[in-house]
Parts: C-alpha cells; structure tokens; sequence
C-alpha cells in the first residue's frame, strides 16, 4: 500500500470564532474534513440549542465549498445556568452532539466556565440521561500552576 485515502475526516475539535474570522475559516476546514465538532466558546457563548443552530447556519452559510459536504457537529457550553430541559431540546433537536465544559478562566473564551464540578452535578446528569456527550477541556483549574503544564 502506498497511498491512504480518508474519505470522512472528522476534525473532533475546532474554534470558528464569530464574523469575518469565521467565514475566513469554515471553507478551509470544509475542504478539508466532512465533520467538525464545534466549539462553543464564541462571543456570546452558544448557550441554547437555538444559538447552536443559528450558529450552525452561518457555519454552513460559510461552508458553501463546491464539491464538498461539510456538517458542522454543535455543542452547547455547559454552565452552571444551562437548564436540564434545554439540555432535553438540544438532544431532541438532533443538531447538538454534546456539551463542553470549561475550566472558568483558564483558556479562551473560559471566563463563563465551571470552577467546581458540583456546580454542574445536575445537568451532567441529565446529559448521562439523554445520552449527550460532556465533552471536557481538559486543564486544570490553578492559577499558581505553570500555564504549560495544565493540561498534562
């Protein structure tokens, strides 16, 4: 074998931003890969399944590369505020794959994030309850620790 040809390439992590950032982004990454899961930490954050599928709309909007299906996987942005019953509507919509959650103010866009995983207890349940993925940023969460080393 000299060759390997993937056909549906998943990119399972990437940040569009919002406006000309994003559009300059998308076709690349729609070239590129069929799938992306998309992160949620955009300004505002996307906090319900309705800003997940306007969100994905200007996605596809940009995404308009000839040739090539691009599906942008959308994601909630797990907050102590998120509701079980939203967490409900973005299962049942079938357009949000998963919720992501943030170490507050330890990467981009984390100032709305999660500083105790009890602040969180019910609606990662519900997400066990409905079969939605908890995606984690894996960092952890210490000021007084070397910014390199937190994700180890």
């Amino acid at each position: 074998m000299d060759r390997i040809v993937i056909t549906n390439a998943l990119d399972a992590h990437v940040h569009f931003r919002e406006g000309e950032r994003m559009r300059s982004v998308v076709p690349f990454t729609a070239r590129q890969f069929t799938y992306a899961v998309v992160m949620p930490n955009t300004n505002p954050f996307v906090l319900t399944t309705n800003d997940a599928i306007r969100y994905q709309n200007e996605i596809m909007e940009a995404a308009e590369v000839e040739g090539h299906t691009f599906t942008p996987l959308m994601t909630l942005y797990l907050t102590p505020e998120l509701s079980p019953d939203e967490i409900r509507r973005a299962k049942l919509s079938g357009r949000v794959v998963g919720a992501k959650l943030y170490p507050k103010g330890q990467t981009t866009g984390s100032h709305g994030g999660v500083r105790n995983m009890n602040e969180v207890r019910e609606q990662v349940q519900t997400l066990q309850e409905v079969d939605l993925p908890l995606l984690l940023h894996g960092e952890v969460a210490d000021d007084e620790m070397d910014v390199f080393y937190r994700e180890e």
